[in-house]
């Protein structure tokens, strides 16, 4: 899954590597703001217990107070560039999309609603849009700034870095074995989803048919169906969230309690000042803030990968027209001829379906109009289709 997430990435954000670049510049400019102001604060507490003049101590607040101004500018900025980046990309994926489903055959259209395929097309790459542009700012980039906070902690006590290092791999483990087990639940909701607004655009279009022919009831108990269908689906999708909440809190409970632990135990023997205290404090409360964002972004990336499966299965499906035997129109009006046509829709695994057009013969001869007049589902869209393929 992680080479597919990859792959999906490169291929679309290659042709971008202009603003890629800006934006690797401000994510490791902001991740550096981050880890360094900590460092200033517990500078600051130390100096002040020693007694410091307040000169210094005022140098060292202005100091702070750029830094964190600075980190606010760089993460407003990245995220618009993020937010460009991923819209951009999928957009272009969108658009590609589109045209592949509109040179399949009549067959594939035929067995999925229009609604369906807006769903698909729209919904599944919106869902990739927020992987676009959160997953450099929201997973790398909070990866990154962990696993610089745990190289300081190392630094500044052994004990304590190696504490919090095991604590971060369970935090990230328990994450991504969740995510495994929950994208099968999210790619079965967003699949359910798609069906009933294909139901539901389905139906409003043929409303007067509806109603003509007394059917109200039928769509009413179809409808039904639908929601019974979804409901479970979208419990699953929902459960996955909650699984990765939960764990995240307990995780952090754990982590809190051996902080405050370690903290006590070394400062009791002088291994760390009340500066170093409020440093590892400090940076076991900001990887908190990253790990929590990781945690959200695993659900985009359970959806996104629910997505990035379907849309995966729309380019694979090829259309079973031979693209062969074309030739050039001459210009001018054309005569149409039908003999004895029968036709049926291919259905998928169970083959051909119901004849459709059985035994049709008629021709219309350059610059002569014929009506086709017939009850719905008796074949008159479909004769348009076969003139066109």
């Amino acid at each position: 899954m992680i080479r597919r997430y990859w792959r999906l990435l490169l291929a679309h954000l290659r042709p971008q590597w202009g603003r890629v670049a800006a934006l690797w510049v401000l994510l490791l400019a902001g991740i550096a703001f981050q880890l360094v102001n900590p460092q200033i604060i517990r500078t600051f507490i130390d100096r002040a217990i020693a007694g410091t003049g307040g000169r210094d101590l005022v140098m060292l607040a202005l100091l702070f107070m750029g830094f964190a101004v600075a980190r606010q500018v760089s993460a407003v900025a990245a995220t618009y560039l993020a937010e460009q980046v991923g819209w951009t990309a999928t957009n272009e994926l969108r658009g590609r999309l589109a045209e592949h489903l509109l040179r399949l055959d009549m067959g594939f259209h035929k067995s999925r609603t229009p609604g369906e395929l807006v769903e698909r097309i729209d919904g599944d790459l919106t869902a990739l849009s927020n992987f676009f542009s959160q997953f450099v700012i929201h997973i790398v980039g909070n990866v990154i700034l962990i696993v610089g906070i745990l190289v300081a902690l190392v630094v500044e006590n052994v004990w304590i870095g190696l504490a919090l290092t095991l604590f971060a791999l369970l935090a990230l483990a328990a994450m991504v074995g969740i995510q495994v087990v929950a994208i099968p639940w999210w790619r079965e909701m967003r699949q359910q989803s798609a069906q009933f607004h294909g139901f539901i655009g389905e139906q409003l279009g043929g409303t007067e048919d509806v109603r003509s022919l007394g059917a109200a009831p039928f769509v009413v108990r179809k409808f039904t169906q639908q929601i019974r269908t979804w409901l479970p689906a979208e419990t699953r999708g929902v459960m996955g969230w909650a699984a990765l909440w939960s764990t995240n809190v307990v995780v952090f409970l754990l982590g809190t309690i051996v902080v405050f632990l370690l903290g006590s135990r070394f400062h009791g023997d002088g291994t760390l000042t009340i500066g170093g205290v409020y440093l590892v404090f400090a940076y076991s409360e900001l990887m908190r803030h990253p790990l929590e964002r990781v945690r959200t972004q695993m659900q985009d990336l359970q959806k996104a990968g629910a997505s990035l499966s379907r849309v995966e299965d729309l380019f694979a499906i090829e259309s079973k027209l031979d693209a062969n035997g074309g030739r050039r129109l001459p210009s001018g009006p054309l005569g149409v001829e039908f003999s004895d046509v029968r036709f049926a829709y291919d259905d998928g695994d169970e083959g051909a379906g119901d004849i459709v057009l059985d035994g049709v013969s008629f021709s219309v001869g350059p610059g002569r109009v014929l009506g086709v007049l017939g009850r719905t589902g008796s074949g008159k869209t479909t004769l348009a289709r076969l003139l066109t393929r």
